[in-house]
């Protein structure tokens, strides 16, 4: 695959590395674009551009990232944390995080809502390895105003000197353009401070490459699959807009030779006339001993639906979806619920667990009531799949009420008899004798002992005539 196709759709005019294949975009995606200087931020942008330009001629690719990834990522909402008390704070209760905790969930700037946010992020971190969020504030060291999402392909890291330590972070274009320096802030660490006291948060994925100031994509592990099926739909596309007819031979006669410009005079009208769809039937009358014969297509060469469908399948396992979740063939209701159960449990959580421990560790040093005891994390509890899962399991154990099932299903309770627990009533203390307990057979030795629940086998009635 050529990087042309990618140059015309998405680059803009920008045609300094047009002649870059997918070896040459291997190595640089695999560089990390850790080349430094100039070469080193164009080769970034190359990497950055190519991943974009993948993620958007890829169906499959958007399908898993963006309908799949992203969603359920942006549907979970982060809550506070007490680190003293080990316990969650309730939703209301007046704490020193409130607002930063509706900057994230709710409403982080005047133009997205919390779940764009956190889905524009997700999509930006997964496509090219890079998040980056743009703090507005009133110093640095000020409670955060609004936090906005940048696109990776604005910024470029600024190495300084010798060393391979990222000075300064630079949004080259737009409303926040400027450059960030490293600053010493608050809390000890640093941060990439403006001169008016706006942050740029930079959310980085596991780079290979520890000199790298950025981090490697997700779908760096994928690019071949991605450029076959790029590859197979223009070969079919190609094939339908010629009305499905394979390639041909047209031959002449012997010791006639047309010129070039007749040979391509012929070529022209004979597709004009013999080729696309709207052609399927037409019948063509060959003057002057011409013939056209031709080629034949077996079924490998038709066979492309198959390699869409291999390739299609790794690009969902290189993104860590299971396959229960996208592929009928091998949905069913039990093994769908299983894989987006695992899903979340394996792949989102922790995904949203690092996005919020960088965003928590960056941004609560600006509420200085907070003092470190509280922090924003991920209740597993709370997150829907996780919480269906948890509650279904509450309910076939048997250790709830009947007021509490109807809770958990959304109705209303039925009053104090609804709050009785009921259990099997076969069931018996652990390490009891069987022989000793009344279970229903009229007890042990066949008087008709009935157990009163203490372990006691009760009395019958004659046993009660001889006590009075």
């Amino acid at each position: 695959m050529n990087i042309n196709f990618l140059s015309k759709s998405f680059w803009s005019g920008e045609t300094e590395h047009k002649n870059l294949t997918s070896r040459g975009i291997m190595e640089v995606i695999s560089s990390g674009g850790a080349l430094r200087g100039p070469e080193g931020i164009m080769m970034k942008q190359l990497e950055t551009r190519t991943a974009w330009a993948y993620y958007m001629s890829n169906q499959t690719l958007r399908h898993a990232i963006e309908q799949i990834w992203a969603v359920q990522f942006s549907s979970v909402n982060y809550q506070i944390y007490d680190t003293v008390e080990n316990e969650w704070i309730k939703q209301g209760k007046a704490n020193p995080l409130n607002d930063l905790q509706k900057l994230i969930n709710v409403k982080p700037n005047n133009e997205q809502t919390g779940e764009s946010f956190k889905k524009a992020c997700n999509i930006s971190f997964n496509v090219t390895g890079d998040t980056y969020i743009h703090v507005t504030a009133i110093g640095k060291d000020a409670e955060a105003l609004q936090i906005n999402y940048i696109a990776p392909q604005l910024v470029t890291a600024l190495q300084g000197g010798s060393s391979d330590d990222v000075v300064s972070l630079q949004i080259l274009t737009g409303k926040y353009d400027g450059v960030y320096t490293r600053t010493r802030v608050n809390d000890g660490t640093d941060a990439y401070i403006d001169d008016n006291g706006h942050e740029l948060i930079h959310i980085k994925n596991f780079q290979p490459d520890p000199n790298s100031p950025y981090g490697l994509s997700m779908i760096s592990s994928a690019v071949k699959e991605i450029e076959q099926n790029h590859a197979a739909m223009v070969q079919n596309t190609s094939f339908i807009n010629k009305g499905a007819r394979p390639a041909g031979v047209i031959t002449m006669p012997d010791g006639v030779m047309p010129q070039v410009e007749d040979k391509q005079s012929i070529i022209d009208r004979f597709k004009s006339f013999y080729a696309g769809g709207e052609n399927a039937g037409n019948v063509i009358f060959l003057e002057g001993g011409k013939d056209f014969k031709e080629l034949s297509v077996n079924n490998k060469d038709m066979d492309y639906i198959q390699m869409l469908d291999v390739n299609s399948r790794k690009i969902y396992l290189a993104t860590n979806i299971p396959m229960p979740l996208v592929d009928t063939k091998t949905m069913t209701h039990s093994n769908y619920t299983e894989a987006k159960y695992t899903f979340y449990d394996m792949t989102i959580i922790p995904a949203c667990a690092y996005f919020i421990s960088e965003l928590d560790r960056r941004l609560s040093r600006r509420y200085p009531k907070n003092k470190g005891r509280y922090r924003l994390k991920v209740n597993r509890r709370e997150v829907p799949a996780i919480k269906d899962r948890l509650d279904l399991l509450s309910m076939e154990s048997g250790v709830l009420s009947t007021n509490e099932r109807r809770c958990i299903l959304g109705h209303q309770p039925v009053g104090e008899d609804g709050d009785i627990i009921y259990i099997d009533s076969t069931k018996m203390p652990l390490g009891s004798d069987p022989m000793q307990i009344g279970m229903g057979n009229g007890g042990t030795s066949g008087d008709g002992g009935i157990s009163d629940g203490s372990g006691k086998v009760g009395s019958t009635g004659k046993d009660k005539d001889k006590d009075k």
